[in-house]
């Protein structure tokens, strides 16, 4: 799948803050929080690193701005925001990720091990 978004189409902080939630609370991520209970650091579903969690981008696997691929892939528009289609992930991956310049990525993920090995070709 080759993807070029042209423009990038972002959420606004509240969406994007509960997408964040809901990607941590359906896949468990470890987090490191402060005395309040914030979170400070996320782990990066990628690298498996701990970043902090202003770094840590609760992204889409297939693009926010590409919503009209769904119906490629057999999914409902409204599964574009599902947590099914999201990725935490440390903000240069994203950027990576959303490159315009031509590029191959590929992402694996393993349920026996429940890891994700990311490649970009």
């Amino acid at each position: 799948l080759a993807m070029h978004p042209k423009s990038h189409t972002h959420r606004t902080g509240v969406s994007q803050n509960q997408f964040k939630a809901d990607l941590v609370d359906h896949y468990e991520v470890d987090t490191i929080r402060d005395r309040c209970g914030n979170w400070t650091h996320i782990r990066c579903m990628v690298t498996g690193d701990y970043v902090q969690s202003s770094k840590c981008i609760a992204g889409h696997i297939l693009p926010y701005e590409n919503q009209r691929l769904c119906t490629s892939y057999g999914l409902d528009l409204d599964d574009i925001n599902d947590v099914r289609n999201g990725i935490l992930w440390a903000e240069g991956i994203e950027k990576i990720f959303h490159n315009p310049e031509p590029q191959q990525i590929c992402m694996l993920f393993n349920p026996m091990a429940e890891t994700w090995t990311f490649y970009v070709l």
